[in-house]
This record gives C-alpha cells, sequence and structure tokens, in this order.
C-alpha cells in the first residue's frame, strides 16, 4: 500500500515539467494566454475537411492566410456573435458548497462555334467562281456595258474571298490567343509553379494581344457599295431588254448579286463575332495589367473581444470569375483564459474505507445442540480504496485553453463511511480544455471505536449505541472532473 502511495506523490510531482514544456510546444505558440498580439490562420482552399475552430485571447490581431496560384483571388466574409461572459467561479462554488451544508469576365466564350461557314453562301474552296457561280446555260450580251458588269462580279467573288480569307485568319489568332489564355488561367502545363514561369507567360501573352488589338478587323463596308453601284448601274442600263437572252441575264446578274448580298452578310456576322471576341480580349488584356502575381492571399481581421468570428473564405479564378470550389468556413473564437474555474466529478483515493459496526461471534453449542454467540465490535466494511463525489475550485497557473495547469481545491461529501461526511481535497490538476485531472491529497474522515473499546471486544449487554470517533486523514488520490457549467 505504502508502494502505491509513493506512486502517486511521484506522478504529481513529475505534471509540472510536463506542462513546462508543453508551453513550448506548435500549439501553446498558437493559443497564448497573452492579451493581444498578432496570430495567423492557414486555410487550404480547396479544403479536403472543415478546418478546426481556433480560440485567441481578447485583443489578438488574427490574419486569414490562404495558400493559392497566382490567377485565384479569394474574399473572406464574417459574422460576429457576441460572447456570454465566463461565469463567476466563486459564486459557482460557493452555491456547491452550500448545497453540500448542513455545474465580368466571361473568358470561356465559345470561340470555337464562331460562326466562319460563309460557305453557306457560296464561300468554300479557295476558288472565287465557285462564290455564286454563274449558271451552266448563262448568255452573256456582246455589249461592253455587260462584259464589264461580268468583270465587276468576278471581282466581287475576288473581294468576298479574300475577305473570308482575312476574317478566317483572325479567327484562328483569337482562337490561338484565348487558348493561351485559358491555359494561364487554368494553370496548364505547370505555368503556376513559379513566379517567373507565370510572369514570362503573361508577358508573353500580354505582348500577343497587343499586336492582335493593333491590327483592324477587316471591313465589308466597300464590297457593299460595290454591290449597290452595281445594281444601280444594272437598272439604269438595261431599263427594258433587248431580247430573251438579255432578260433571262439580266435575271441571273440579279440572282447573283443578291447571292452576294447574301455571302457578305454571313461574313458581317463573322466579323461580328469577332469584334465581339476582340472586346472580351481588350478586357483580359486589361486584367492582365491589372493581375498581381501572389501565391498568398491574406485578409486581417480586426482585433476583437470576447466574441466568436464565423466566416467563409471564397476562391475565384482572376480571369475567369468562376468559383474554386465551395466557401470554406473558419471559426475564430476571441476570450481570455479564465483566472479559475469549477469542475465537477470523482476523487478515487487511497484512504482505506471503513465502517464500525457488530457482528455475532460464535462461542460454541449449547446443552440443547443449538449455536451459541456473542456480540462483538467489528469492521463491518472495507476497502484499500475507495470513489468520493467532488467538485472543485481550479485556480489556473499556466498554460492554454487546451492545455493548462492548475492548484485545485475540492469538496466532496462522502457516503462510504456509515453517514455523508463533507470531506476536502487539495493539490494541483492539469486541464485538457474543458476535462480535468486532479492529483493530489484526499482528507477524509477515518472511522475509529472509541468509548475506550478494541475491534474485537464483546459489546456490553443492553449498550445503547456503538460509539463511532472521526479524525481527518490525509492521503494521496487522483480525481478527474469536468468544467461546469455543462456546454
Amino acid at each position: 500500500m505504502n508502494n502505491i502511495h509513493s506512486r502517486l506523490w511521484i506522478a504529481f510531482l513529475m505534471l509540472y515539467p510536463v506542462v513546462a514544456l508543453a508551453q513550448d510546444s506548435a500549439v501553446s505558440k498558437l493559443f497564448r494566454r497573452d492579451t493581444g498580439g498578432t496570430q495567423t490562420i492557414t486555410i487550404d482552399v480547396p479544403a479536403t475537411r472543415i478546418p478546426k475552430p481556433v480560440e485567441f485571447n481578447n485583443g489578438t490581431e488574427v490574419t486569414i492566410r490562404v495558400p493559392k496560384q497566382p490567377p485565384t483571388t479569394c474574399v473572406v466574409a464574417t459574422k460576429r456573435e457576441e460572447l456570454k461572459p465566463e461565469p463567476n467561479p466563486i459564486a459557482q462554488f460557493l452555491k456547491i458548497v452550500t448545497g453540500i451544508g448542513p455545474f465580368a469576365f466571361d473568358f470561356q466564350r465559345d470561340v470555337m462555334g464562331l460562326r466562319t461557314e460563309a460557305e453557306a453562301r457560296g464561300v468554300q474552296g479557295r476558288n472565287p467562281n465557285l462564290i455564286c457561280p454563274n449558271p451552266d446555260d448563262l448568255v452573256v450580251p456582246g455589249d461592253a456595258e455587260a462584259r464589264q458588269v461580268e468583270r465587276s462580279i468576278g471581282n466581287l467573288r475576288e473581294s468576298l474571298l479574300r475577305s473570308s480569307g482575312d476574317l478566317e485568319e483572325v479567327r484562328k489568332n483569337y482562337q490561338a490567343t484565348t487558348k493561351g489564355g485559358l491555359k494561364l488561367a487554368s494553370c496548364q502545363n505547370n505555368l503556376c509553379d513559379s513566379a517567373g514561369a507565370f510572369n514570362s507567360e503573361k508577358d508573353r501573352l500580354g505582348g500577343e494581344i497587343e499586336t492582335l488589338l493593333s491590327t483592324a478587323l477587316p471591313t465589308l463596308e466597300s464590297t457593299e457599295l460595290q454591290i449597290a453601284s452595281l445594281k444601280k448601274v444594272l437598272s439604269d442600263r438595261y431599263k427594258t431588254p433587248g431580247g430573251q437572252d438579255e432578260a433571262n441575264w439580266i435575271k441571273s446578274v440579279n440572282q447573283r448579286l443578291d447571292c452576294l448580298v447574301g455571302v457578305v452578310e454571313s461574313l458581317k456576322q463573322v466579323r461580328e463575332a469577332l469584334a465581339a471576341v476582340r472586346a472580351d480580349l481588350e478586357k483580359f488584356r486589361n486584367l492582365l495589367v491589372a493581375h498581381q502575381t501572389s501565391f498568398e492571399f491574406s485578409k486581417k481581421l480586426p482585433a476583437d473581444n470576447n466574441a466568436k468570428i464565423t466566416g467563409t473564405v471564397t476562391c475565384s479564378n482572376f480571369f475567369t470569375k468562376q468559383p474554386i470550389d465551395d466557401p470554406v468556413p473558419f471559426t475564430v473564437t476571441y476570450q481570455n483564459l479564465p483566472w479559475a474555474t469549477v469542475s465537477a466529478g470523482i476523487v478515487i483515493s487511497s484512504l482505506n474505507k471503513r465502517q464500525i459496526g457488530t457482528q455475532p461471534i460464535r462461542t460454541g453449542t449449547a446443552p440443547d445442540g443449538t449455536p451459541t454467540f456473542r456480540v462483538a465490535f467489528a469492521e463491518t466494511d472495507t476497502a484499500n480504496s475507495q470513489i468520493v463525489p467532488f467538485s472543485f475550485f481550479n485556480f489556473y497557473l499556466s498554460g492554454t485553453r487546451k492545455l493548462n495547469l492548475n492548484l485545485t481545491g475540492g469538496i466532496g461529501l462522502n457516503p462510504n463511511n456509515g453517514s455523508n461526511q463533507v470531506e476536502f481535497f487539495v493539490g494541483g490538476a492539469l486541464g485538457f480544455k474543458n476535462l480535468y485531472l486532479h492529483l493530489g491529497g484526499h482528507a477524509g474522515r477515518w472511522q475509529e471505536l472509541g468509548g475506550g473499546f478494541a475491534i474485537g471486544e464483546t459489546v456490553p449487554d443492553k449498550f445503547p449505541a456503538v460509539p463511532i470517533g472521526r479524525r481527518y486523514s490525509m492521503k494521496p488520490a487522483i480525481g478527474i472532473s469536468y468544467r461546469l457549467p455543462l456546454p
């Protein structure tokens, strides 16, 4: 038994250096007791799990830090909730003792879907004669004016073919550049592995866009004017056809001019689509100029007192404005460690349990064969240890809310020794958040036989009651308790 007592005291003496070492740990550096200061919370986005809530002292300036890729931009939204003040530990403890008495930019435009098919109007292949071709049975009048009209139609075909080629070239250039922008925006090909690689591609892409923007889109106004002029000449010169062949030719010319007007309209639609992409490229160029290369986002929260801040970190692509995963929630609590707490639990004591009473002891056999007895003073219930319900008052010495060292005193009501007895505990406590482990001494009331009698002596006849005496005895004990009030 003495060996058990020695081990309990040795364990208690070892507690303080363990907690002192814990003060230099990463955990204690994150949650300090000293008022104010600065702290940083690092949140990975996209997160694979919700970050654990963190706690800081009142007046601490907290910075939310998010590692990210250069195209990613983040925002922090917060909501403040006033915390209830810490309960008065002395009032709590006195209440317990009294109770014992007598707890933007749409960068992913469908560039591939741009209408480049003036082929629907005859712009196909590279042969101008295939654009609104002449009928197989066409008979052209022999006069100079008719031949000039046919030459003008041929020139219009070549002009439209050139415009189609120019627009197609622009389309290909825009498509290649937008693909490069998408690669940069989505960090393809390891472009975001280093600031050097990212900035080099950003500068190259910016220069490429500047070159494209410095080149005007092909226009079709002159072709439209030529067609309108040719129609006027045709109507003025051939108001009255000279015969059936001439009438057929005039009809064919008008049909081909109408066809060419349709080709122009198709190419204008292509140009309008390219103009929209050009406007987007200009916006993207401006974003490239405004973008600052950074592999980290940080947001400083204002220092606060007795408050819980809940918030989210939402990140999106700077260029595409598309969200990067779901918002990541976080919680920051600003609250100083209480100087004292009250907890409730049990004490496992090495103080022996002992109850004294009387018991019959056989003395022999009577002449009639029945056993004979005498009543003697005896220990009616004993044990080498006992469990006693206790309430504790814990006074903070050192540590953090997660791990701390306290002086502790307690009061309990022991039902194990014949009647409820008020007993005491004194020692130290190691706190783990809301849980406390106590090591110290249990001052319990030990039963003794009074009246000068000894255990084993015969109780005198007509003796009124067992004379019980109690004296306080201090023995090593351990306890476990939970902080009040319960959450």
